[in-house]
């Protein structure tokens, strides 16, 4: 099966859990699909895991008693057994980031210059873009995405409390800030173009379109942790 049927399968065969068992079950979902790991291999896996849980669940056994009561060491050992990502399948997530990045990078100036020329900005003022916030919006983009899922992957089988939503918080804010330092530094050392605001608007709709076609399920299981 592709990956996406291996998706809609174990979606289907989940809802046959008890409580307890599913709990456990997302957990492993949560870890397992967050590690640097194959996706296809990693998704099999997860459909075995369910099956034999669900075997084990007929027979009366809970999850616990199936895969031992150190969940996260039980995983830990799964991934260590399983391939690493293909080349094809890091630069296919290397392009999504960036593509989402870029098109995003292009709403801000849009905006930005459409409320100068309501205040009376001349075009050229309004117009201009600096590549070192491109670049930054970037940096963000990608630091704000691996540090989600580090921490989705370290916070699995702990409860997920305010200190967690803290975490975020701080790492998010921590990037923002990183971000805006480095489009400050090379705010002179690197070009300015002038783009009027309606087209950055239209290179943001363009590239939110490509997103929909191009990348849309690719995205869609990279952050379906769930």
């Amino acid at each position: 099966m592709v990956i996406e049927e291996l998706i809609h399968e174990n979606n289907r065969l989940r809802v046959n859990l008890n409580n307890e068992n599913k709990q456990y079950y997302e957990e492993m979902i949560l870890y397992i699909r967050t590690s640097d790991i194959g996706q296809h291999k990693a998704e099999e896996l997860l459909l075995e895991i369910l099956q034999h849980l669900l075997q084990a669940q007929t027979e009366g056994r809970s999850a616990s008693q199936v895969f031992g009561s150190q969940p996260a060491e039980y995983c830990r050992e799964l991934v260590k057994q399983l391939p690493k990502p293909r080349i094809s399948e890091r630069l296919s997530t290397i392009a999504l980031i960036l593509w989402a990045s870029l098109t995003w990078a292009f709403l801000l100036p849009a905006l930005q210059g459409s409320l100068g020329l309501l205040l009376g900005r001349s075009i050229e003022e309004a117009s201009q873009l600096y590549l070192s916030s491109i670049l930054s919006q970037i940096l963000l983009s990608v630091s704000v995405i691996w540090l989600i899922f580090r921490l989705l992957n370290r916070s699995s089988f702990t409860s997920r409390n305010g200190q967690f939503n803290w975490m975020i918080i701080v790492s998010y804010v921590g990037c923002v800030m990183l971000s805006v330092l480095i489009a400050l530094y090379l705010k002179n050392d690197l070009p300015m173009f002038i783009i009027h605001p309606l087209i950055s608007l239209l290179i943001f709709i363009v590239g939110l379109v490509g997103l929909r076609l191009l990348f849309f399920r690719k995205f869609r299981k990279l952050f379906s942790i769930r």
